[in-house]
């Protein structure tokens, strides 16, 4: 999301968005890395606070299973007429062209 992706541009010093564009492989991957790094990061300290999870099988949003999964969902739910086109507010990040979510406002 968002968060790496600024994370990302700022660890690795990207400058602006034609850089990214020129390198998007890289830059992929480099949030990739860097996601997997903070999830390490953040189960250490899970087990540090003595949190009992899943952890050698969590689910991961960037896992292609979950991303099939939500697809699927999305499919079956308009299928079944769940899902509908309306309008309504939302914020916009005019900075990186882009949609936030309520939580990232």
């Amino acid at each position: 999301g968002l968060p790496t992706e600024k994370a990302t541009e700022k660890k690795f010093n990207y400058k602006d968005v034609d850089q990214i564009r020129e390198n998007v492989g890289d830059f992929i991957k480099q949030c990739e890395e860097l996601s997997t790094e903070n999830m390490e990061k953040m189960n250490e300290e899970f087990k540090n606070l003595g949190i009992w999870m899943e952890f050698d099988n969590a689910y991961k949003t960037k896992d292609p299973e979950y991303i099939e999964g939500e697809w699927q969902l999305i499919k079956d739910m308009n299928k079944n007429g769940r899902l509908y086109e309306g309008l309504r507010t939302l914020f916009w990040d005019p900075q990186n062209s882009t949609a936030l979510a309520k939580h990232e406002v």
